[in-house]
């Protein structure tokens, strides 16, 4: 399951936000932002950290320290309305940004798309303690100590799962992301044929698959064991 880390000004909105994303199907925990908390974020391992700032004092030393410090995409939520303090959160280190008040899907399909797109540039170095890894330039993926050699549609469908990592995938949303507007007539047919050689080139029993799972009549979900 992806971890977030949610830093909060105010504790009743961030139990509330970290209750949310948890209800999304992410590990959440929370803490203060007005308190010293990088080690015990970094002790944590999360792949995002959310910050949320109820003032503008909030966007002050601590949150440009968790932003340098960090070495995960940090989003921030800010006091609106407006666009000043999203320009500073921007320009302090931040990922993404968003001001308050906001719609709670809006900021759920930023965290997927921050997380999205670390796991597509993040290079190995970042990724040395953590498996799977997948190189999205090589389309090597490293799992259980081995390196496995990808097509580029295998690679393409592994980054989808990951990114939701623990979360169901409908097979629509999987077709869009590996082909695009030129997904082949019979996605569902090169769907099926491309999770099925994924799963020999992966898995130790294809027919018992422990990472890439199937939730009948929706799509998939990479599950960590």
């Amino acid at each position: 399951m992806i971890r977030l880390a949610v830093v909060a000004e105010d504790a009743q909105s961030g139990q509330s936000l970290a209750e949310a994303v948890h209800q999304d199907g992410y590990e959440s925990r929370l803490w203060s932002l007005s308190e010293p908390c990088l080690e015990e974020i970094r002790q944590f391992q999360p792949s995002l950290v959310l910050i949320d700032c109820e003032t503008i004092r909030g966007l002050g030393p601590v949150f440009a320290e968790l932003c340098k410090a960090i070495k995960v995409p940090v989003f921030a939520l800010v006091p609106g309305p407006g666009h000043e303090q999203v320009v500073r959160a921007l320009r302090m280190g931040a990922y993404g940004c968003l001001a308050k008040p906001y719609h709670e899907e809006t900021l759920l399909a930023y965290i997927e798309a921050c997380l999205r797109r670390h796991l597509e540039w993040s290079g190995e170095e970042q990724h040395t303690q953590q498996e799977p890894f997948l190189d999205v330039e090589s389309c090597i993926m490293r799992l259980q100590g081995e390196e496995i050699q990808l097509t580029e549609t295998e690679c393409r469908l592994l980054q989808c799962l990951l990114a939701r990592r623990g979360r169901v995938v409908p097979r629509e949303d999987i077709s869009s992301y590996v082909w695009g507007e030129k997904a082949p007539n019979a996605s569902e047919i090169s769907l099926n044929l491309c999770i099925y050689r994924l799963r020999h080139k992966i898995e130790r029993d294809p027919s018992e698959p422990e990472h890439i799972r199937t939730k009948w009549g929706i799509g998939y979900y990479w599950a960590d064991t």
